[in-house]
């Protein structure tokens, strides 16, 4: 089962150039100001009230013959001189931030091979053999073939979150009763 990509040695003579859009995005690209406005400040006006809908670790997607595939777990300073694809500055600043902040903070630099926004591409691209990349542990449900999931080490845990923002005003019933239902 899954989905089968051929690896990335069999093109290692071509130049790669990916640039991927969501739906949204192929309508009207936002801007990353507007990105960042709405990741870093939206829940924190007073305007706007918010519930954290789910949280999960990144988990690192490595192809299943790389050598940290049959690791327990992983520590960001194993990460050192391996080729990592990792999320773009541009359509997937929250992703980026969040682990390039980590990997200051362990003191790392990866060896960054290709940016993307979008994390079925980074499985595909993993599937390739082009590099190791840091994926939500729900994205093991893709069960794409030729990638094994490895756990961060607890001391280096990185969790991403997702949040229902909405208008402390808006006064829709189904709103109230919407978010009642999360909390349940």
């Amino acid at each position: 089962a899954g989905i089968h990509v051929p690896r990335a040695s069999r093109f290692h003579q071509y130049r790669r150039a990916l640039s991927e859009a969501s739906a949204y995005e192929t309508r009207r690209k936002p801007t990353s100001a507007e990105l960042a406005i709405l990741h870093r400040l939206l829940i924190e006006l007073e305007e706007f009230e918010a519930i954290r809908v789910v949280a999960e670790p990144l988990v690192l997607a490595v192809p299943c013959d790389h050598a940290l595939a049959s690791r327990a777990e992983c520590a960001l300073a194993d990460l050192t001189d391996v080729p990592m694809v990792m999320y773009s500055t541009n359509g997937a600043r929250y992703f980026h931030d969040l682990v390039a902040a980590h990997f200051v903070a362990a003191g790392v630099v990866p060896r960054q091979v290709q940016y993307v926004t979008q994390i079925h591409s980074m499985l595909a691209l993993v599937a390739t053999g082009l590099g190791v990349g840091l994926v939500p542990a729900g994205a093991q449900a893709l069960r794409l073939a030729g990638v094994s999931y490895v756990p961060l080490e607890t001391a280096h845990r990185i969790e991403v979150e997702l949040f229902l923002v909405w208008r402390r005003s808006n006064i829709n019933p189904a709103l109230r009763r919407f978010v009642a239902g999360l909390g349940s």
